[in-house]
């Protein structure tokens, strides 16, 4: 059977589900990976236990990293179940989370989101359509709201704004992302990256013929913690190494393209600095940012633009000068 098939079959029940009816709802997993989210978790499980769905038709599954604040205590109250790795990676995670998941369908969150309350119903839903493999929802910013945090929140998770209109997507977050239990089977797992493991596994479910989208309905708060201009800037330089493993990592089918030779990118820096202060001003108004504020952003966006580029570059030399290491296996830097 091809997989197509493999996937068309296993879509059946959730095409024909009921979303009025109890008996017709599928079996969904929750699930949440964690590090020392003690301050969040709490409130993000509340909200789970709050679904407007059946409670005997959903399980959440947690895996934590090895915390140390006493979130393992906390997770003693909720109806979880909890698995420990302690490999410090977010694609490692992801995958020992669908290994212990048993629903047809696997919706993730983060332990510093909350749901709203129709979360797990509208990801169902859109799972009706059997070409459908992934669904990716609304990511509203919650939490602390200085400028910093804002900004981070706004170009971060721009695709998936509730500004923008239902597409087709491969650029997912998965604090609001819900995936066919089949498709892992296909595509997956997760590569073992701790930034853009979930777009990865997107496009190569996109390259087997299904499709991505983003639909605004399944909507999820994010509750930053407070973030200084130093942590914002941080952020860039680790997404700018991130990128440059994504490069290695998609291989020559890239969705998109930057240069890989440190050599190329010490030659190009003022374009690709440039380039990435555009991407950042789209993403900021794409996703609902006034252009008047994100004119007044410039300032900092040009920062970030070079902390993102020198994590590019130092990506890059590391490349080069560890070729007999995978780059995958490259960690951000500190």
């Amino acid at each position: 059977m091809n997989p197509q098939e493999t996937l068309a079959r296993a879509s059946d029940r959730l095409t024909s589900s009921d979303l009025g009816s109890s008996a017709g709802l599928p079996f969904v997993s929750v699930a949440i990976i964690t590090l020392n989210n003690k301050p969040t978790i709490e409130r993000c499980l509340e909200s789970i236990d709050d679904l407007d769905y059946p409670r005997d038709k959903y399980e959440i599954v947690v895996v934590d990293g090895g915390s140390s604040d006493g979130t393992l205590d906390l997770l003693q109250k909720f109806r979880v179940k909890q698995v420990i790795d302690r490999r410090p990676c977010r694609g490692a995670a992801r995958n020992t989370a669908v290994k212990n998941c048993g629903g047809e369908l696997i919706a993730f969150t983060d332990a510093d989101c909350m749901v709203d309350k129709r979360w797990l119903k509208s990801h169902v839903s859109i799972h009706r359509d059997p070409r459908i493999m992934v669904a990716a929802g609304s990511v509203l910013q919650g939490g602390d709201f200085g400028l910093p945090t804002t900004l981070y929140h706004s170009t971060y998770f721009a695709t998936q704004s509730p500004a923008t209109t239902r597409r087709n997507t491969w650029e997912i977050a998965t604090c609001n992302a819900s995936f066919k239990a089949s498709s892992f089977k296909v595509a997956g797992p997760f590569q073992e990256l701790d930034r853009g493991e979930e777009s990865l596994l997107c496009w190569k479910i996109i390259q087997k013929g299904f499709q991505v989208v983003f639909d605004p309905s399944p909507k999820v708060v994010h509750l930053h913690r407070h973030m200084n201009f130093n942590a914002l800037f941080k952020r860039s330089r680790e997404e700018g190494y991130s990128d440059r493993l994504l490069q290695g990592a998609f291989g020559d089918r890239a969705p998109f393209r930057l240069p890989k030779s440190y050599a190329l990118v010490a030659i190009l820096t003022p374009s690709l600095a440039m380039a990435r202060l555009a991407r950042y001003f789209t993403k900021l108004v794409s996703g609902g940012y006034k252009k008047t504020r994100a004119l007044l952003s410039i300032p900092v966006l040009i920062a970030s633009s070079f902390y993102w580029l020198r994590g590019y570059l130092t990506a890059s030399t590391h490349s080069r000068n560890s070729s007999s290491t995978s780059e995958s296996s490259f960690k951000p830097p500190v």
